[in-house]
């Protein structure tokens, strides 16, 4: 499949982008490794090709298309067979394990869960 260059609104804010875009500290070396070795992990999508995980892989890459750069095609994986609580769910114990998040940012992704999921604990959560 061939990747297609989106329009920067369509990147605005996705349904499962539970936080915000990197700071232009983080996303600029992001940006510049895609530059010199492409998207590395593959952007995850739901069935109906939803960014699960990789928005600002992304979003480098589709800079880096813009600006002229040849890069490859980034890969995808698509994730199938989970309802929508399952995905957010998915979503939030990637985000968990990144080391980006600030103490904050990873009590705000297990609050939001325990909102959704009352019956695990926050130990269970986090792991």
């Amino acid at each position: 499949m061939k990747n297609e260059i989106e329009p920067p609104e369509s990147l605005i804010k996705r349904p499962y982008q539970i936080f915000e875009y990197l700071p232009k500290e983080e996303f600029i070396p992001l940006k510049d490794d895609i530059r010199i070795r492409g998207v590395q992990n593959p952007v995850e999508l739901d069935e109906n090709g939803e960014i699960l995980d990789g928005h600002n892989r992304l979003r480098a890459w589709i800079e880096l298309k813009r600006e002229g750069v040849e890069v490859p095609d980034y890969p995808t994986v698509v994730r199938t067979g989970m309802n929508e609580l399952e995905k957010r769910l998915y979503v939030r114990s990637l985000n968990l394990n990144r080391r980006q998040l600030t103490p904050a940012q990873r009590r705000q992704c297990v609050a939001d869960e325990l909102k959704e999921t009352p019956d695990l604990s926050d130990r269970q959560i986090e792991s």
